[in-house]
């Protein structure tokens, strides 16, 4: 809810908003996890674990009010001040019930997975070192300004605004487990400086330069503060850290594009950097005899990308029917975690870099009300670390397909995507493959284009599989699991124009 309170003969305003909201899920998980564990290539124990999750009650509510005063100095010049106030309580319970302790619910079972027994026979069975219960209330104090200077002038115009903020955070918070029964608050400063900016253009539009410079601050989930062991992944056990502090990333963005309004032509160049102060990290610790990782959250700095990019779009003949869309530039990434081994009395930096050569190409040729087009774009990057056991590699992804946009009688239009996705040079194998992927839009308007009923198809082919794997930027291979990596989806949008008194 927002209300703006005007003054008579004067330009300023003061602008009151107020938000409230409430939130209750309940989710129940199912899984069957097994670990073989070998000595020597043979196997020597089997850990087989047959759990149920009960996450319930989940709530909170959160209320925000928020006032602001705009003071106009001068025709081009004004200033906001302004104060908010938020607050958010969380409420969350987690039990986990070891399934696999009765008798015929072990790796043998035959019950189906997500099905349980009575309430009688799995409640005393809760593992309350990995169960939980907690309460968390958070309280900010927010205080801005929002300065903007605008300047027209007969060849050029400015534009510069600076946004910083200033949070007071208070946040307490209730924590129990079968081992820990645990208050504590947490008092933070953050500073955030968003949306700021300076650029020029010309009036004819045909020149721009911009730079921009954000601060996003960030203070750590409660969560990783509170000290217990959490082992419900027996071989990924994390730890919390009572000593960690925010973290800070900047971006500093600079762009000049040029343009040649008759031609339909236009460039741009961009350079970005980006550094990360005290970025937390999920450092961990190896045991080389059980496979185990020990994961705690620490603060490391020296983590920071940079992006140089050349890029260009415009029409390639004098009817205006073939066009382009290109982008070529380099990308280098430091990503910093820390590593040990077990019994080591600390870990160590982790450093690894990434460099990458971006291209990007897409042709378009229009025929009347359709187009077909031609794309390609492709990453060749050289990944290389500090560490003694890290070997440098080269890989690439590129993909390369057909794309069309079809007018179809009966005002039906089709929108068709045939890309093939290929990747090079990974370490794990399975990440070296070729996909080919299909998807497909038909559309048609209703009621005068206000009504607009949609079918998409997703991996019309079938091509794609249900687990994902990706490289993060310690070079490390993830898995992420999709049930549903082929799909169809019938969806309508309608558009309201209400047009004011």
């Amino acid at each position: 809810m927002e209300s703006v309170i005007k003054f008579k003969h004067s330009p300023d305003h003061l602008t009151l908003y107020a938000d409230a909201s409430f939130r209750h899920e309940t989710e129940n998980n199912y899984d069957h996890n097994r670990i073989d564990y070998y000595a020597h290539g043979q196997l020597n124990n089997t850990d087989f674990r047959n759990r149920y999750f009960n996450n319930r009650p989940d709530h909170g509510y959160s209320m925000t009010g928020k006032i602001a005063y705009t003071y106009v100095i001068r025709r081009e010049l004004s200033i906001d001040f302004s104060y908010k106030y938020n607050h958010t309580t969380t409420d969350r319970y987690s039990s986990l019930y070891r399934l696999d302790q009765l008798t015929d619910w072990g790796s043998n079972t035959t019950h189906e997975l997500g099905t349980l027994p009575s309430v009688a026979a799995y409640s005393h069975l809760i593992d309350a070192a990995n169960s939980y219960n907690s309460w968390q209330a958070d309280n900010t104090h927010t205080f801005g300004a929002f300065l903007v200077w605008n300047k027209k002038g007969k060849k050029s115009e400015w534009w510069a605004q600076v946004v910083p903020n200033l949070s007071l955070l208070s946040r307490t918070m209730h924590y129990r487990n079968g081992h820990v029964d645990t208050t504590f608050t947490k008092r933070t400063v953050l500073y955030n400086m968003p949306s700021t900016l300076i650029r020029w253009k010309s009036t004819d539009r045909k020149y721009e330069y911009m730079f921009q410079y954000h601060v996003d601050g960030l203070a750590p989930d409660m969560n990783k503060f509170v000290n217990v062991r959490n082992t419900t992944d027996p071989l990924n056990i994390t730890m919390g850290n009572t000593h960690l502090q925010p973290s800070y990333k900047h971006e500093l963005i600079s762009h000049f594009i040029r343009t040649y309004p008759k031609k339909g032509l236009m460039w741009i160049v961009e350079a970005q950097y980006i550094p990360t102060v005290n970025a937390i990290a999920m450092g961990y610790t190896y045991d080389k005899a059980t496979g185990q990782r020990t994961f705690r959250p620490e603060n490391v700095d020296g983590n920071w990308r940079g992006r140089l990019f050349l890029g260009g779009a415009g029409v390639l003949n004098k009817r205006r029917t073939l066009d382009f869309k290109a982008m070529f530039g380099i990308n280098y990434e430091r990503s910093v975690d820390l590593i040990g081994l077990s019994g080591v009395a600390s870990a160590d930096r982790s450093v690894v870099n990434s460099f990458t050569w971006m291209s990007q190409l897409q042709l378009n040729y229009k025929i009347g009300q359709s187009s077909i087009g031609l794309k390609g774009n492709g990453n060749w990057g050289h990944v290389s670390g500090n560490r003694d056991d890290f070997n440098a590699f080269n890989v690439a992804d590129f993909n390369y397909g057909l794309i069309a946009q079809v007018r179809l009688p009966w005002d039906l239009r089709l929108g068709t995507d045939l890309t093939m996705y290929s990747r090079r040079g990974y370490k794990d194998k399975t990440m070296n493959s070729d996909d080919v992927v299909w998807n497909a839009r038909l559309s048609r308007p209703f009621c005068k284009g206000k009504l607009i009923v949609m079918v998409d198809g997703f991996d019309i082919l079938g091509q794609l599989s249900n687990v994902t794997r990706t490289m993060n930027a310690q070079g490390i291979t993830e898995t992420y699991s999709n049930v549903i990596p082929r799909y169809l989806v019938l969806h309508a949008t309608y558009r309201f124009n209400i047009m004011p008194h």
